[in-house]
């Protein structure tokens, strides 16, 4: 008996994001493998609804090998009446049982189900949050069961990480630890054998290096808060891309800075961008006017500006004043060979809601504002910069539209990208963004997605890819720790 377990896929509406390669890597795996059973463990969808369960299903059927599931919690993210479409009971001469963990806990049912399995009977415990999660009453049923060996195996999903009982599940943007898999389990002689299998094409370890040098040579570093200490390691180090900040420039002296950017350039330096100020409805100090005459002192290759700083709400009602202001701020930049990257922003826990919440968190959001300045003024130098740690870092959008989705539907027009990990654990009064690489594929972000819609080409104008990170010097480090992970250099 092959049985083939497949969780966390999160697929959402978006029909042409990398998900649709994962769907047809998997179908090619799942065909040479042929095995006799699919089990599906939960969150294959992002939000349960009937389009993404109808998708699946469609693609299921069109496999043509016998399938069971359980949900998991993005199922119930509709309505719980769409889960129970996700709860397809195992055939009854198979040893799997599968448990509805997706609200957190086995039920009572679930449980006595579990009782009732007879000693020795070697069967597979597939359930979606992972046993090691669940509550201790119900951590100690399973226990009994398999000390009297009724379960001798167990997987789950949701957490995103692989263990003894657990896989990190086909999400090229969640998956921590390796590129998207599945995993099969074969029962011989009445022992469970578990073989994992990886998508290597998402996995950039083992692309040619030419590649690998190809994606590598578009990183840079935002310099923050440290202008001439990141000016004069880029120099050293010969990295092409940096990112400055308008408000740590502003405290140094002109010369100082005009002479860092000048070694940096003597050195290689390629692409030079100004983080600008926000663009308001009201700026009577001038300060993005000011900002955009620096930017064009120090001969800046592009800048980068946030989506207007008022809420969703408001936006209608001073729509027309922001491209007057911006047209009017951003005139000596729009007169010269610079590109405008305008930059997606995110939530927060107590700014949810189209009242509080800023404007710019959504795609449609983005693209709508691009679009008008590109109306505005014929330019197509003006495009998206994708900051990948705000799209992730973003709920609830961020369920409804995954990092993958952005990559798909504004990726043709990204001329930059901010990339920088996001924390797990949000640190008291900060959103958790800004945070180092340790690996490729972490948690919350795994690049495997990024890395894949770059080799895809969903990223057709090349962007540069600045590694806004926050903390000392650890823009720098996670640059070189990229390079080594990347390059082995």
């Amino acid at each position: 008996m092959r049985i083939a377990f497949l969780a966390d896929l999160h697929i959402t509406d978006c029909a042409k994001s990398i998900k649709a390669d994962v769907l047809e890597w998997l179908e090619n795996e799942l065909r040479q493998k042929r095995p006799d059973l699919l089990v599906l463990i939960g969150d294959m969808t992002a939000m349960g609804t009937e389009g993404q369960s109808q998708r699946l299903h469609k693609w299921l059927d069109a496999i043509g090998i016998p399938y069971c599931s359980t949900p998991g919690n993005a199922e119930l993210r509709t309505s719980p009446e769409m889960a129970v479409r996700w709860r397809i009971a195992s055939p009854a001469d198979v040893p799997v049982i599968l448990v509805d963990s997706s609200r957190g806990t086995p039920s009572l049912e679930e449980l006595l189900a579990l009782e009732r399995l007879p000693d020795n009977a070697g069967f597979l415990l597939a359930t979606h949050v992972p046993t090691d999660a669940w509550p201790q009453d119900a951590i100690e049923v399973l226990e009994k069961a398999r000390v009297r060996r009724a379960v001798t195996a167990v997987v789950g999903g949701h957490q995103h990480v692989d263990g003894e009982s657990k896989i990190r599940g086909l999400d090229p943007d969640k998956a921590s630890g390796g590129p998207p898999m599945y995993c099969i389990f074969d029962n011989d002689a009445g022992a469970w054998r578990r073989e994992d299998i990886a998508m290597n094409g998402a996995d950039i370890r083992t692309w040619p290096e030419i590649e690998r040098q190809r994606l590598f040579s578009r990183f840079g570093v935002s310099a923050m808060k440290e202008t001439l200490e990141t000016l004069e390691t880029a120099s050293t180090l010969h990295i092409p891309h940096i990112e400055l900040r308008s408000g740590s420039i502003d405290v140094l002296p002109k010369r100082d800075v005009v002479a860092a950017v000048a070694r940096w350039r003597e050195a290689g330096g390629m692409c030079l961008s100004i983080h600008l100020p926000s663009l308001l409805p009201e700026d009577e100090q001038g300060r993005l006017r000011a900002c955009v005459q620096q930017a064009v002192r120090l001969g800046c290759d592009r800048v980068t500006l946030h989506v207007p700083a008022v809420t969703p709400v408001v936006f209608p009602s001073c729509r027309s004043r922001l491209l007057e202001n911006f047209l009017r701020d951003m005139a000596p930049l729009l007169e010269c060979p610079v590109d405008i990257g305008i930059e997606n922003l995110h939530t927060s826990p107590e700014k949810t809601d189209d009242m509080h919440r800023n404007y710019g968190c959504t795609i449609d959001e983005c693209r709508s504002w691009i679009e008008t300045l590109r109306a505005a003024t014929g330019s197509k130098r003006i495009g998206f910069h994708l900051d990948i740690g705000h799209a992730r870092n973003n709920p609830p959008f961020n369920s409804v539209e995954n990092l993958s989705d952005f990559y798909a539907e504004l990726g043709g027009i990204a001329n930059g990208c901010h990339v920088h990990q996001v924390s797990p654990v949000a640190i008291a009064g900060e959103s958790g963004n800004h945070q180092p690489f340790i690996g490729l594929y972490d948690k919350l972000i795994s690049l495997a997605g990024f890395f894949y819609a770059w080799r895809k080409g969903q990223f057709p104008l090349i962007p540069p890819l600045f590694l806004e990170i926050r903390g000392s010097g650890l823009g720098i480090q996670t640059y070189l720790r990229l390079r080594y992970l990347i390059l082995g250099y």
